[in-house]
């Protein structure tokens, strides 16, 4: 069984090797079931991409993210050209309806308000916002469109499953309560936990994915 010692090794060491997050400034603290990040990081999308392999690492614990993002260099957009070009960015967004979402910029801090359909097309647009150079950070106020589920949501989601060539498939159970979708059974590998969980998020009334798979 990992110790705390052990799980927070392993989170530093994938910090600082992880090739899209530079993790010398970054400070792992693990107590009671929580993990906590503290430090800095160069962008906005570095911040994200540290808890989600946080998150990955973590053998389960809850994860706190309190890093500041401080750019390594001299940023000289200011807040009306990055609202600007995040406007531009959210229309020709792929996969999200134009004029579906819009920004608000505040001393480089990002807020996303708006309607969109599915939860994949919320967090692709999360993502855009991350990646833009100048954003300090981004707060997603996005609400999904109250579309009544169909009664075949977890047919589907099975059908998007085997589309995907996931070996295994029949380990998987889908439950579905008003949008909010469980997985549970088992899988092969950290791939295919992950091929599942992004399948099911992906599958158009779905409003929320619990992810409850073991990797045997």
């Amino acid at each position: 069984m990992s110790t705390y010692r052990d799980i927070r090794r392993r989170i530093e060491q994938e910090l600082l090797w992880h090739e899209s997050i530079d993790g010398r400034h970054i400070k792992v603290r693990l107590d009671q079931h929580v993990v906590t990040l503290h430090g800095w990081v160069p962008t906005s999308a570095q911040k994200v991409a540290a808890q989600r392999v946080t998150q990955r690492v973590a053998d389960g614990e809850s994860v706190v993210t309190e890093l500041v993002v401080r750019p390594t260099e001299p940023i000289a957009t200011n807040d009306a050209d990055l609202a600007n070009a995040m406007s531009f960015v959210l229309h020709w967004l792929s996969g999200v309806p134009p004029n579906a979402v819009r920004a608000v910029v505040e001393h480089g801090c990002v807020t996303l308000h708006g309607k969109v359909d599915s939860d994949s097309q919320r967090a692709a647009a999360e993502a855009a916002a991350n990646r833009m150079r100048g954003v300090v950070d981004v707060n997603n106020r996005i609400t999904l469109h109250d579309h009544p589920v169909r009664s075949d949501l977890c047919g589907r989601i099975y059908a998007t499953l085997s589309r995907c060539g996931l070996a295994a498939t029949s380990k998987i159970r889908v439950e579905d309560r008003d949008g909010v979708v469980r997985l549970i059974g088992t899988v092969g590998t950290i791939t295919e936990r992950e091929a599942a969980s992004k399948a099911a998020w992906m599958t158009h009334g779905v409003k929320w994915v619990v992810e409850q798979l073991d990797v045997m």
